[in-house]
């Protein structure tokens, strides 16, 4: 679990939960057979919080595909985002090249990049990383992507859930457990931790 001091949410990121049954105040990009949709159950998981989740997905050989959801939004300096996902991939295919990519940054930094390569989380398991403080005030990007290279046939489906900035207060880690699903990119991982939906 992961606690926060005083539980001020930032207003400006919209739709966090995708409880509007929609996208409404994201951005998406498709291309090749890959989409984004809104969903309240799949494969045994069901939302992490609330009644609806964001699933981008590329299908099963589905060369070059790519689908990534964004949102600019602003920030004040010490605020957090976090977020909770999951991450389904064609482990069993001849070479994991599905890519996945989670970031936020802005301001020339970076507060948290994760990069996962066919690796599975557990069925019905969320997994929610915390990003560093956000330096200075300003315009911050969130951006969730998923790519299936031309040189491979691949599917793979990227939940997400909860997604929240935290103005105020400070970050009070509870113990977690940390899977090797993603890796940090240059230590900038945050905190993670594992539970099960519903």
């Amino acid at each position: 679990m992961v606690a926060w001091a005083g539980q001020a949410w930032a207003a400006s990121l919209q739709n966090g939960g995708f409880e509007t049954g929609d996208l409404t105040g994201w951005k998406t990009t498709t291309s090749g057979n890959a989409s984004v949709r809104v969903r309240s159950d799949f494969l045994g998981w069901s939302a992490s919080e609330g009644a609806h989740f964001a699933l981008l997905e590329s299908q099963s050989q589905s060369r070059g595909a790519r689908v990534t959801l964004r949102q600019r939004f602003q920030l004040d300096a010490g605020d957090r985002v976090s977020f909770d996902y999951f991450l389904r991939s064609c482990t069993s295919c001849s070479a994991a090249n599905d890519k996945s990519r989670l970031s936020l940054s802005g301001l020339g930094a970076t507060l948290l990049e994760l990069a996962g390569n066919g690796n599975d989380t557990p069925a019905g398991v969320w997994l929610s990383a915390v990003s560093l403080p956000a330096p200075a005030a300003g315009k911050y990007t969130l951006e969730f992507k998923v790519r299936i290279p031309r040189s491979d046939a691949n599917y793979a489906q990227l939940g997400l859930d909860n997604i929240r900035a935290q103005s105020g207060g400070h970050l009070i880690p509870e113990p977690v457990t940390a899977i090797g699903l993603f890796a940090g990119v240059a230590g900038l991982a945050g905190y993670v931790r594992k539970r099960m939906a519903g």
